[in-house]
């Protein structure tokens, strides 16, 4: 495979780094989108999507306390890999207490 679907997370510090952009990228969807409902009188769903974009952050945080011994890579949306090992014994972290 090439372009986004090629690689595999192969560490630790790669796996967090990429939750830690996920949720950061969620986080700002979300509250772009509670902006546009608040914009249209939606304040129901406007207060949901607020909700949800809290609970990013507080998701963004869990996975920075937890890579807090690691250095963790710089990774640009277009590097993202979107592959991971299958098997639990492939995975470099399976045997990390993380």
């Amino acid at each position: 495979m090439t372009g986004l679907l090629s690689g595999e997370i192969s560490s630790v510090a790669e796996f967090l780094a990429h939750a830690l952009e996920m949720e950061a990228e969620s986080v700002e969807r979300y509250r772009e989108l509670a902006e546009n409902m608040e914009v249209h009188n939606n304040s129901e769903v406007a207060v949901l999507f607020h909700r949800l974009a809290a609970e990013g952050d507080a998701h963004a945080e869990h996975v920075k306390r937890r890579a807090g011994m690691y250095k963790l890579p710089s990774i640009a949306p277009w590097d993202f890999k979107w592959t991971a090992p299958m098997r639990r014994s492939r995975l470099p972290w399976a045997t990390s207490t993380i």
